[in-house]
């Protein structure tokens, strides 16, 4: 699948899920849900697709 396929189906999907969900949290949490399925089977598949997460930065002086 290319690159602007899957953009596609997940620009779509991000909109079903705004529908579907009541709250901005609900939201925020089925796309990390998803994210986090989508990563681990792609990694499954191909090791090196998975990208580690940025450090947390943190916000005190």
């Amino acid at each position: 699948m290319d690159t602007v396929n899957v953009t596609e189906a997940l620009l779509k999907a991000i909109l079903e899920l705004i529908e579907k969900c009541e709250t901005l949290e609900e939201l925020r949490d089925s796309v990390k849900r998803i994210m986090n399925e989508q990563i681990k089977s792609g990694a499954a598949e191909n090791p090196h697709t998975h990208r580690p997460a940025h450090p947390k930065v943190s916000r005190e002086p």
